[in-house]
């Protein structure tokens, strides 16, 4: 990885995916996203959100203001870069959306004078797109020390301490991986000196580019709002209000962090069988799978519960989110797939893969095959195609790789048979791979 010779910003503003102002709960938090002509059903008013990333890392600032009352763009970006220890500063360029650049035609002048180069995203960049929805998951947590149900809940909209708390928790934790090498590199930027408050308004248009999230999203989906006692928390639940259990055991399952949509879409982009036969097991139609994966509907309780199972996703108690438990076997097809995936099902690196080979005879002319030996676990495996560039990239993708070990060959063959009949039997793929629980080194 190239060291880092300037520094990015990325800014964008959009309506709150999953926060929302309540006149009466003060903020309402939202677990799948709703249409805004949607929201008066539940007397949820907007909220605007404006952020700033540091691209290829976790760093983040967030900020918020009611609709009838937006924020000066100048006034949250010199809050930001003044008080955000980990955005070291103002960058030397600062990357926002065409919509914005559109909507804020003297944003470009105004950050001249202070030697900002602002540029438009390229309209097949997906890095700015992706800092917009880190942003939009992570709001919920950025009032979890405030009481949010308060009458005075208005008055957290654009707290600073707010802002600083969530933006210090995104620089405490230091990433795994490439990720974590762009991250230290980033932090050896010195912090460059606050900016006076005196640069020149920046007005910008409201429109729908706001809230063009919600253009996609299911409509008329039954919704019903939820008060949890441990967490003085109001939430939006989607489904029917008798499916949730108005318990202690409830406000446990509500502190939960619901990431299963992303590891199965993960999951997908890896799986030996595809994402028909996957929703036909499950006795889901394809667009329910896509949604679901997309985060725009929750499936039936029943429904999830099978999906996860199939795949050999599990809740992980002491983490209190979903993990990739397998044991499963994956085609090394989507290298930010394959990542996600390693992630979760390692704990975060917390493994020392390795290509198995037979100590005698031939291997598998069309298939190399790589050993994730999770402690405590039964192993998973990688098949990567022989002469792929994704098979040679494999020892930088798998974390902690140890190397190459030669197997006995019966084992070997025993280990390409057991991947073979579990690609082909998706139905019963996490019991066959359970299997090939004594794959070791060899020493």
């Amino acid at each position: 990885m190239p060291p880092l010779s300037t520094r990015t910003h990325h800014f964008y503003i959009s309506i709150a995916k999953h926060v929302f102002l309540h006149e009466e709960y003060g903020l309402v938090f939202v677990q799948d996203p709703i249409r805004l002509s949607e929201t008066s059903q539940f007397n949820l008013a907007p909220l605007i959100l404006y952020g700033l990333s540091v691209p290829g890392t976790d760093i983040r600032w967030s900020t918020f203001s009611t609709l009838e009352k937006p924020r000066s763009i100048t006034e949250v970006l010199i809050e930001a870069w003044n008080n955000a220890e980990g955005l070291r500063g103002h960058p030397d360029t600062l990357i926002i959306s065409k919509n914005l650049a559109d909507a804020c035609p003297t944003l470009r002048s105004t950050m001249a004078l202070i030697n900002i180069d602002v540029q438009a995203a390229d309209k097949n960049s997906k890095s700015h797109a992706a800092s917009l929805r880190t942003a939009q998951r992570h709001a919920i947590y950025q009032f979890s020390a405030f009481n949010v149900t308060s009458a005075d809940a208005a008055k957290l909209i654009g707290n600073l301490q707010a802002s600083i708390n969530d933006h210090n928790v995104s620089v405490s934790h230091t990433p795994y991986g490439k990720a974590k090498e762009r991250f230290l590199q980033w932090m050896e930027f010195p912090r460059r000196k606050p900016i006076a408050p005196d640069l020149p308004e920046c007005p910008w248009g409201r429109g729908r580019w706001l809230s063009s999230w919600d253009i996609n999203l299911p409509p008329n989906q039954a919704r019903h709002l939820a008060e949890y006692v441990q967490s003085k928390q109001i939430w939006l639940r989607t489904g029917d209000a008798d499916r949730f259990l108005p318990s202690n055991e409830d406000d446990y399952e509500e502190s939960i962090y619901d990431n299963s949509p992303q590891l199965v879409k993960a999951l997908l982009t890896c799986w030996p069988n595809t994402s028909g036969e996957i929703a036909s097991l499950v006795g889901i139609t394809v667009r329910q799978l896509q949604w679901f994966c997309a985060e725009k509907s929750e499936l039936e309780e029943n429904k999830q519960a099978e999906l996860l199972n199939l795949l050999g996703i599990e809740l992980d108690d002491y983490r209190s989110e979903f993990t990739i438990q397998g044991p499963c076997v994956l085609i090394a097809k989507n290298r930010n797939g394959l990542t996600e995936i390693y992630s979760s099902i390692s704990n975060g690196g917390d493994a020392s893969p390795f290509e198995i080979v037979p100590d005698e005879g031939f291997a598998d002319p069309s298939w190399r095959y790589f050993v994730i030996n999770t402690y405590g676990r039964t192993a998973s495996v990688v098949m990567a195609a022989r002469g792929s560039e994704i098979a040679d990239q494999m020892p930088d993708i798998l974390f902690n790789f140890a190397g190459i070990y030669g197997y006995p060959a019966s084992s070997y063959r025993a280990v390409v048979g057991t991947c073979a009949r579990a690609c082909s039997t998706p139905e019963t793929h996490v019991d066959i791979m359970r299997t090939l629980w004594d794959i070791d080194t060899g020493s």
